[in-house]
């Protein structure tokens, strides 16, 4: 059966990891099983955690008024989510429901910020990498705002029917 730490230096968010900082990493982490809809966090609620994804999908949720749910994205195997808790005020800014039976390596934030704190090159890669997940998310619910609000409708404010 594999450690916590073997399963940390397989998963794809880690490549490239320098090698001695996977022991401070793992002992912030636990696994997880989500059920099918299973609510694994609410919109709001404490970042205390992060999920590298093993295998299974989770989506990223945003109530959307009459529109309902929207999925703004699914995230599978080899992923990562949850980038709130490296970020002050450490609160969730979508729901995040899993779609199918899903496991996860759950590394728990305050673990990380101590440890972080008391190892700056470990801080650093994790920001780092922190940095480009945000980056991700945002250009993820762009693409689903221009989906949803991208149509172009005719008004007075258009060049629509002018010469």
């Amino acid at each position: 059966m594999q450690t916590i730490l073997d399963q940390i230096l397989e998963h794809p968010f880690f490549e490239t990891f320098p090698p001695q900082l996977f022991e401070d990493v793992a002992i912030c982490a636990e696994t997880m099983v989500f059920d099918t809809d299973e609510l694994i966090y609410r919109q709001g609620d404490e970042a205390d955690a992060f999920y590298l994804i093993q295998n299974g999908r989770i989506a990223l949720e945003l109530p959307a008024g009459h529109q309902g749910i929207l999925i703004i994205q699914t995230i599978g195997e080899g992923e990562m989510l949850g980038w709130s808790w490296i970020f002050p005020p450490y609160r969730r800014q979508f729901d995040a429901r899993s779609l199918t039976s899903s496991r996860a390596i759950v590394l728990q934030a305050e673990c990380l910020r101590r440890q972080c704190q008391s190892n700056h090159h470990l801080g650093h890669e994790l920001y780092r990498r922190f940095s480009q997940a945000a980056l991700i998310s945002l250009q993820a619910a762009r693409f689903q705002l221009l989906d949803l609000y991208g149509r172009r409708r005719p008004g007075p404010d258009r060049d629509e029917g002018r010469p």
